[in-house]
């Protein structure tokens, strides 16, 4: 496995959003989550997916409102 693993704050800046609200998310399973040996990490390319995936359910819930 050589992909990439995210911590909190890592994810935070990348998403440009509190930590607490990334634990929130975990905690509600919202954001795809690893959890290792007690750590909380992300997989770089599960996070993208799951941006790319809520970007198109946002976009296309806008133009059902229309």
């Amino acid at each position: 496995m050589n992909e990439k693993l995210l911590n909190v704050t890592e994810v935070s800046n990348m998403l440009n959003i509190s930590k607490s609200s990334i634990y929130s998310y975990a905690q509600e399973q919202t954001i795809p989550t690893i959890r290792l040996n007690g750590r909380l990490l992300f997989s770089k390319n599960a996070l993208e997916t799951w941006i790319n995936s809520n970007t198109k359910d946002a976009i296309n819930n806008q133009g059902e409102k229309k």
